[in-house]
């Protein structure tokens, strides 16, 4: 049966994110950002960028026709909402729009 492709605009969708809770003055407060990540803003990039030195699908990379893909923001973010949440893996695609495979395999 294969995979169905679903064609997104993965920058459009990074810079829903980043403004939101990443940026230097981002739209959320910092007990905003506690709410879905449950810890604070400082120490989940400083486990963003650990994770990134220790596991190259978290550098963001382009494919052979040279489209940029997932940012590492939004693959450890939806990560952490299902940690957190214990939620199912295509419950997290409502905002953060990444499917359930790569939903599987961030996490």
């Amino acid at each position: 049966a294969g995979h169905n492709y679903i064609r997104r605009d993965k920058w459009k969708d990074h810079e829903r994110l980043f403004p939101d809770y990443f940026r230097t003055n981002p739209v959320y407060s910092p007990a905003t950002f506690w709410r879905p990540f449950r810890m604070r803003r400082p120490l989940y990039l400083r486990i963003l960028n650990a994770i990134q030195a220790h596991y190259s699908y978290f550098v963001q990379k382009q494919d052979a026709a040279h489209i940029v893909g997932l940012s590492p923001l939004q693959k450890m973010t939806l990560a952490m909402r299902i940690l957190s949440y214990g939620v199912a893996a295509n419950a997290v695609d409502d905002y953060i729009h990444i499917g359930e495979s790569t939903t599987i395999q961030s996490l």
